[in-house]
């Protein structure tokens, strides 16, 4: 059986690479101007999605505490939610529908079961945590669309040394601000 897990970042940045080699250095596309409508769109939905990706580090206590404040009061993988945003706010400023396409059933493919196989994996752990059935029973998956626990968004301690050097998520943060610069000077 295949390790979703542990092959989904090497594949999502293999075949990024490719794509972005092939868009850029092949078929040479011109990109969304940034300071078009679509382009500030693009730039919104990766600030949001590297907002959503760092208030949910900055409170994931990965497999020491079930996290249910914050933005895991409103979906259970606000994570893959941020991330999700980020890359289709890229998209929108790569405006390359090819690639979208690709890029699009690759994380389908990818990511259903990895989130699928992590809240197994939850429910293995935290099963016997009084706020395991309430947390599972009331949070969406992914999409933020029951706002019963929205109070609960607001409750829980974000820590900046659990962002930083737990989880390491300043490293999306510098990643996205180099692609942007590059997709800048690529446009230029």
């Amino acid at each position: 059986m295949i390790n979703f897990i542990k092959i989904r970042v090497p594949v999502t940045l293999t075949v990024t690479l490719a794509l972005i080699y092939v868009d850029f250095f092949y078929r040479k596309i011109t990109i969304t101007p940034l300071d078009s409508t679509c382009g500030l769109v693009g730039i919104a939905l990766i600030i949001l999605g590297l907002f959503i990706r760092s208030w949910s580090a900055g409170m994931l206590m990965k497999n020491n505490r079930l996290s249910t404040k914050g933005p895991y009061a409103l979906c259970r993988n606000p994570l893959y939610l941020g991330s999700m945003l980020l890359t289709i706010g890229f998209l929108i400023v790569i405006g390359d529908w090819l690639t979208f396409i690709v890029l699009a059933i690759l994380s389908l493919v990818l990511y259903i079961p990895v989130i699928k196989r992590e809240e197994s994996d939850i429910r293995r752990i935290f099963k016997d945590d009084p706020e395991f059935d309430r947390f599972f029973s009331e949070t969406p998956r992914l999409i933020p669309y029951k706002l019963g626990r929205f109070k609960e968004a607001f409750e829980g301690e974000w820590q900046v040394s659990v962002w930083w050097t737990r989880n390491k998520e300043y490293q999306a943060i510098l990643t996205s601000a180099v692609i942007l610069v590059l997709l800048y000077l690529y446009a230029a």
